[in-house]
């Protein structure tokens, strides 16, 4: 498999190991030599590690932070690392994920957008014991399944379902810790958790941006910008990932024919679902029901 570069620059790091498709970068350890010197690297995707061994200090876009054991890193595309301490001992494990699918993995739902925003303002935060515990046994688990097999699609919706799952897992962990946090919400922080909250919980989901924006009493193009703001999507192509979120589950099972399917999610006739279908993944629901078996 290809190795991803986690710091931007000319020659590729060979100091650490790393498993990765087009999509993510698993960090079997990031060595911080990398990024040692007068030289700042500057990452090119979303990074998170976690101490599990030794300790190190660094330079995050200026300000220095020193990590131990439990300690994870969290840094957005553009952010400059520049490390000016590593004990011999250091080890760490995690992420390295591009901006479309790490999109794809936080700005929907509700409470994984929470995490996001707490994460954003602390590049480096110990985590509870339990936070840990299930960093590290979903990084083992993705780490395993990511070496294991070769690529196909169920084996790419495999490894993003475990990572749906770890931060599922992560943010459930992670509550009390962001409960407590002091909450700073602007009136367009307000609106799109108004509007995840009713893209939840409608179904059939209406795959009309107007309707949802009638219902929050706010222009489509007003809701549009504010879920861009929040998520680097429009309402649109947030609708529309959850429609195809249920397209896949509903596809997933057997008992249910694809006419059925079609009424079910509210598709006025089995054509347009089939072309709605192929528009979003590529392949009409029959192709995509045979590549599950």
């Amino acid at each position: 498999m290809k190795l991803k570069n986690l710091c931007s620059r000319s020659d590729p790091p060979q100091a650490f190991r790393a498993i990765s498709n087009e999509h993510f970068t698993v960090l079997a350890n990031f060595d911080l030599k990398l990024c040692e010197g007068t030289v700042k690297r500057k990452t090119d995707a979303y990074t998170a590690f976690l101490c599990d061994r030794g300790s190190c200090t660094l330079l995050i876009n200026n300000e220095t932070y020193t990590l131990g054991k439990g300690d994870l890193l969290f840094c957005p595309p553009g952010t400059r690392i520049e490390s000016t301490e590593i004990s011999t001992d250091f080890h760490s494990k995690g992420f390295y994920l591009t901006r479309p699918f790490f999109t794809e993995l936080i700005s929907i739902p509700f409470a994984m957008w929470n995490v996001n925003r707490y994460l954003s303002r602390r590049p480096v935060l110990t985590l509870p014991d339990k936070a840990y515990a299930v960093f590290c046994q979903f990084y083992d688990l993705i780490s395993e399944r990511v070496a294991a097999y070769e690529p196909s699609p169920t084996r790419t919706s495999l490894i993003t379902m475990l990572m749906q799952a770890l931060i599922v897992e992560f943010h459930a962990a992670m509550q009390q810790m962001i409960d407590t946090a002091p909450a700073r919400y602007t009136s367009g922080d307000n609106l799109y958790r108004r509007f995840l909250n009713l893209l939840f919980s409608t179904y059939p989901r209406p795959r009309d941006v107007s309707w949802y924006a009638d219902q929050l009493s706010v222009s489509p193009k007003y809701l549009s910008n504010v879920c861009k703001e929040n998520s680097r999507l429009t309402a649109s192509k947030l609708i529309q990932r959850q429609v195809m979120e249920d397209v896949k589950r509903m596809l997933v099972r057997p008992d249910k024919s694809i006419k059925e399917i079609a009424g079910e999610l509210n598709f006025n006739t089995i054509s347009f679902f089939g072309k709605y279908v192929k528009k979003n993944l590529g392949m009409s629901p029959k192709t995509y029901r045979a590549t599950l078996s």
